[in-house]
């Protein structure tokens, strides 16, 4: 027998003998891991990963409770409790109590710029994801960020991403070809640029805004072709 089959024999002895159970919660007690503890006992289990979590100055981080199903969500909330909270992947489980705390911390440290970054387990999260995706979505359409490919699937980002792109007078092809708002997003570009976008132009209510703003505009030979809508020959 290799020393790792003596040890599990010798372990499974000590438990059989009843000696183990407080052989374990010793170590659990003082932050030392077994694998046989692990396996045999829940509340070695869950007294470890206690102490982990209660650590002086941050809680430990040990995978094995991260994922462990009965201690999981009591381990990993201690993470989002902290301040400032400490990100964790192993811990953006279904209905994680520390992902809900962790994303809406970094929400409201953004609100009081506090200079949180762009977290990519929050938004692509089916829990949490929509809801933070647009709390940043004006910042995503006006400022250097990245997220917009994490983000785009949520109609509601979408929304929100586009009225800030239109309010700042920038084009945007994703923004214009949306089914949704597309004419709507084309129609409040225009008010605020006055400018000629081909990607719009399929829009009506952008078209004859368009053909309509100016003499120029209205004797143009895309708008004279056009069959949605009548224009005066040569725009006279």
């Amino acid at each position: 027998l290799n020393m790792a089959e003596r040890r599990r024999l010798a372990r499974r002895s000590l438990w059989q003998s009843g000696c183990a159970v407080a052989d374990c919660n010793t170590m659990a007690n003082s932050l030392i891991y077994d694998d046989a503890c692990w396996v045999q006992s829940d509340a070695y289990k869950h007294l470890y990963c206690e102490h982990a979590k209660l650590s002086s100055p941050q809680p430990i981080f040990v995978q094995q409770c991260a994922v462990a199903l009965e201690v999981r969500n009591m381990y990993c909330k201690a993470f989002g409790e902290f301040d400032p909270p400490i990100f964790q992947a192993e811990c953006f489980f279904p209905l994680s109590e520390y992902k809900q705390n962790f994303c809406e911390e970094n929400l409201r440290r953004k609100f009081e710029n506090l200079g949180p970054s762009f977290i990519t387990e929050c938004a692509s999260d089916a829990e949490v994801g929509e809801g933070y995706c647009n709390q940043w979505a004006s910042q995503i359409a006006t400022q250097s960020i990245t997220g917009f490919l994490t983000c785009k699937a949520y109609p509601s980002f979408i929304q929100t991403y586009c009225e800030a792109k239109a309010a700042n007078g920038a084009f945007d092809d994703q923004c214009a070809s949306a089914s949704l708002i597309g004419e709507t997003y084309c129609s409040q570009l225009f008010l605020v640029t006055n400018e000629f976008y081909q990607w719009c132009f399929a829009h009506t209510s952008y078209a004859i805004a368009y053909c309509t703003s100016n003499p120029s505009a209205m004797s143009s030979e895309i708008c004279q072709n056009d069959n949605r809508f009548t224009l005066p020959a040569g725009g006279t």
